[in-house]
């Protein structure tokens, strides 16, 4: 199981991928209901907040990597990583080699970035 923290357009197109792919996912929403049509078969709602650390204990629940998609706050950013790591979960930050799934890519490495599904062709191995 892989968590996707947003259910907004980079979560959706993640999922989308990840789900073409058979690869079990759970969208963090925080109106789930608001996001019922992201439902798909492979592609769990789950209710959460990146402003609450508890809910995202809860979406941990057997998840073995974790997608990092947040708007840059800091504290959103950590709790995800510290329940990443209590969860022993392989957290995907949006930086470095993870950079298909920033909009900051261009002015942070001065080139595009690459689309999330071909960053899920190839890391397609990390997530199985």
């Amino acid at each position: 199981m892989i968590l996707i923290t947003t259910a907004g357009k980079v979560g959706l197109a993640s999922a989308d991928q990840l789900a073409g792919l058979a690869v079990p996912v759970r969208l963090l929403a925080r109106h789930p209901e608001k996001a019922a049509d992201l439902a798909q078969p492979g592609v769990e709602v789950f209710r959460g907040d990146l402003d609450s650390p508890e809910s995202i204990d809860q979406a941990m629940r057997d998840v073995l990597r974790v997608i990092l998609v947040t708007e840059a706050v800091l504290s959103q950013e950590l709790s995800v990583i510290d329940s990443a790591g209590n969860a022993r979960a392989a957290a995907w930050q949006a930086d470095g080699d993870c950079d298909y799934v920033t909009d900051d890519v261009p002015q942070i490495l001065g080139r595009p970035a690459g689309s999330f599904g071909q960053f899920a062709v190839d890391n397609a191995e990390a997530f199985t």
